[in-house]
């Protein structure tokens, strides 16, 4: 229509309003500041320099009133009580540019801070979402795609066009942060043709079969936001100093690409209270606002998002995989559907196969630098899974590297013979040596580049004995080896952070750890170092486990539970017992006897669970890992094949 660059008539008064509460408003802080600022003491300014507020930002999409619409749509209505909800909490409503000039001076900012932003440039913001704004005098950031705007898009509700967004913007009530140019979108990432979020994946291309390289990967990020602020400068006369990151996801490459193409923050997904890091580093995580939420709640469960305790099911990939795809694909939907049945959260793939379990690793099932490929099927068998709502960590070694172990024999650690470590890790490199550390630091790094995964589990390999020889340290003591056990893990930490920030991590303690204090010499694994430093710590061995005793896992875990107590820490074990399967003879347990374990390890204080491996025939038992149930009853066994 003609006038679909103006404001609907509606709006027109409450425009003139607003742009005298801007006015007002501008005057008002500034005389806080010349009031507040020189009635301060000393004292009272170093006090309140170290007061952190809490601070939310929410993310809005689409404002309608259909039912029917995803969960992240709501009403009106909703947007209105909301607000009030929160206001009548102690929240102050600050508009994003404000919250971000002043950050750096915290102890002035309100107790409670909250910051509204709208996604994607629905129309349904100027129709809906506004008039509620200005009636409650809130501002609002708007984050259009700029390629999206004025278009019609198959997957999202009508969006605003360039003639609308100026109209807004002549209103001076709202603020604007590009969404991308073309990153909202999925591209593939593997040569089965699966798909991952753009901006952090680096693309399969089919034409030449391979992976898209750094410097692709960088210049293409960098073409699509400067693309996205030369369509703002061009279409709204500026460039814009926020940005919002498409599903809300993001690395060091994209932050840094942002910044070189002038955007001064960054906003992405994850719902917790905004820190002074996250201001510091210019990326402050939002809250994914839905209609299931109730922000009357004073204990604010709309913002601490439960998670849940890990439930998970470590699949066996050298048991699925064919060569042949068909038959390969039709094992791992199988594998899916059990791991759905027995109520996974999560599901753990090992890096490559170990058919000797011996360490010795000579074939990949992931994309990396440093080893050959069997098959490259570990992003398709994710992808699997994380359609099926699970989340994916990979098992990998981290001083067992059978190809470097062949290659640099000066590198290797002389084991003790006879010893646990020396039968089943038999190509083991030496922890003080700085290019071991480099090494698994650079696996871990590919890792996270090429594979969507939400946790990294360290194998039993990242150990050493106290009668090991190291390959320069030879008179390294207990605490040194401790110490440079925990060094490989951080710097792995490092790497997989830099492409993977939500990443978590799994150490893998041998059972001999719960009942000793101090560092176990035949590892030199001290648990409650990992209590201190590891996500998880993951038990796997031990008599209670291998003879699949009810009654001993229970003892166990209590045992567990109490160690975890006397390091002074709170709430249930961060640790997770890996449940058998399978028999010592190799049989897989029944599903009677499965839950029974599980039973036990919850009785016993626990809360994390897992099962090693999930069986791809036989009897299934169902919810063994239900986070939905304290204690997991005996339910009939299914008999799907």
């Amino acid at each position: 229509p003609a006038d679909c660059g103006r404001l609907p008539p509606h709006l027109v008064a409450v425009q003139r309003r607003a742009r005298v509460l801007v006015r007002s408003a501008s005057a008002l802080v500034a005389l806080a500041f010349i009031v507040l600022a020189p009635s301060r003491s000393s004292a009272r300014a170093t006090a309140d320099s170290t007061r952190t507020p809490q601070i939310v930002v929410l993310a809005y999409h689409e404002i309608d009133d259909n039912p029917a619409a995803p969960l992240q749509t709501v009403s009106a209505e909703f947007l209105r009580e909301q607000i009030r909800a929160c206001r009548a909490l102690g929240w102050t409503f600050l508009s994003l540019p404000e919250l971000l000039a002043r950050s750096q001076h915290m102890e002035q900012l309100p107790a409670r801070v909250m910051v509204l932003t709208f996604d994607d440039g629905y129309r349904s913001f100027r129709d809906r979402a506004l008039p509620v704004l200005l009636a409650e005098r809130v501002r609002a950031t708007l984050a259009p795609i700029s390629s999206f705007v004025g278009t019609e898009h198959p997957e999202l509700g009508p969006l605003l066009d360039w003639n609308e967004l100026r109209a807004l913007d002549s209103t001076h009530a709202v603020d604007f942060a590009s969404h991308s140019h073309a990153l909202h979108e999925y591209v593939m990432n593997d040569p089965q043709r699966d798909t991952a979020p753009s901006a952090v994946t680096r693309r399969w291309l089919s034409d030449p079969k391979r992976y898209e390289n750094r410097e692709e990967y960088r210049s293409r990020l960098w073409a699509d936001l400067n693309e996205s602020q030369g369509t703002f400068q061009r279409e709204l006369g500026r460039k814009l100093n926020l940005l919002v990151w498409p599903y809300g996801v993001h690395n060091d490459m994209t932050r840094a690409q942002a910044a070189e193409a002038g955007f001064m923050a960054s906003l992405s997904l994850e719902p917790r209270f905004v820190t002074r890091a996250d201001l510091a580093r210019r990326c402050l995580p939002r809250v994914m606002v839905t209609r299931r939420m109730d922000f009357s709640d004073p204990k604010l469960s709309w913002l601490h998002e439960d998670e849940g305790p890990v439930r998970a099911a470590e699949i066996d990939l050298e048991a699925l995989w064919d060569p042949d795809e068909l038959v390969f694909r039709a094992r791992l939907d199988q594998a899916v559907t059990r791991a759905r049945a027995m109520g996974a959260t999560e599901v753990v793939l090992p890096f490559a196969p170990d058919p000797r379990r011996d360490g010795q690793v000579r074939r990949a099932y992931a994309m990396n630098h440093q080893i050959p490929l069997l098959a490259d099927i570990w992003t398709m068998a994710a992808s699997k899974f994380i359609a099926a709502q699970m989340r994916l960590w990979v098992r990998v070694t981290t001083l067992d590297r059978t190809w470097t172990w062949e290659r640099r024999p000066e590198w290797r650690l002389k084991a003790a013979p006879g010893s646990v470590l020396a039968d089943r890790w038999t190509t083991r490199l030496s922890p003080e040596v700085p290019e071991v550390r480099v090494n698994a630091a650079d696996l871990l790094a590919d890792l996270a580049v090429y594979l969507p995964i939400s946790g990294v589990v360290f194998d039993g390999d990242l150990a050493v004995s106290t009668q090991d020889s190291l390959a320069i340290d030879r008179a390294a003591t207990s605490s040194d080896r401790v110490r440079l056990l925990r060094g490989i893990v951080e710097e792995c930490k490092y790497q997989v952070r830099a492409w993977r920030p939500l990443a978590r991590f799994a150490r893998l303690v041998p059972a001999a750890a719960v009942d000793r204090g101090g560092a176990d010499p035949a590892t030199s694994i001290d648990l409650d170092e990992c209590f201190v430093n590891d996500d998880i710590v993951v038990i796997e061995d031990g008599a209670a486990l291998r003879d699949a005793s009810p009654v001993a896992v229970e003892r166990f875990a209590r045992r567990v539970s109490a160690r975890w107590r006397s390091s002074g820490r709170k709430g249930p074990p961060s640790v997770m017992l890996m449940l058998p399967a399978r028999a010592r003879n190799g049989a897989g347990l029944s599903a009677a006897r499965q839950q029974g374990l599980a039973t036990a390890a919850l009785r016993g204080g626990l809360v994390h669970l897992g099962t090693s491996p999930v069986q791809a025939q036989g009897e299934l038992p169902l919810g063994l890992l239900d986070t939905r149930l304290n204690l997991p009853t005996t339910r009939a066994a299914s008999k799907r094949r």
